[in-house]
């Protein structure tokens, strides 16, 4: 059974944009998500899926807060006030990544979406209409 998607083929399923960044930690985002966020008895045919879209929420949630932190850290040298990050990596709702993730895990934690492959799934479960974003 696979634990998770290889980084290779998470930048070739949509997440290329990850592309810089080291593979070793694209991988443990990958690992960490499949562990600790996606259990298969809840996500069944769309695990995978939702180990992707967790992972490149972490991720992306590393670059912002690198980003705000660095900000904060100018301000300070510039003599003004330091800021706190915003939020934790785990609020969802600050990445599109994360929004898609949770649409996904409340559908099937309220039975919207199934996690059994019908007689139309094609081999990848695919996004269509529907995320808030």
């Amino acid at each position: 059974m696979l634990l998770s998607p290889t980084t290779d083929y998470f930048l070739a399923h949509g997440y290329n944009r990850f592309a810089i960044v080291e593979p070793l930690t694209i991988q443990f985002w990958l690992d960490t998500s499949a562990l600790s966020f996606v259990p298969a008895s809840l996500w069944g045919i769309h695990r995978v899926t939702g180990i992707m879209l967790c992972a490149a929420h972490f991720i992306e949630m590393e670059w912002l807060q690198t980003a705000q932190t660095s900000g904060s850290a100018t301000s300070i040298a510039a003599g003004g006030g330091g800021g706190s990050l915003a939020a934790q990596q785990d609020d969802f709702q600050l990445t599109t990544w994360g929004r898609r993730f949770s649409f996904l895990r409340n559908g099937l934690i309220n039975g919207s979406i199934s996690p059994l492959a019908d007689e139309t799934f094609a081999g990848l479960p695919t996004f269509g209409i529907g995320f808030v974003i």
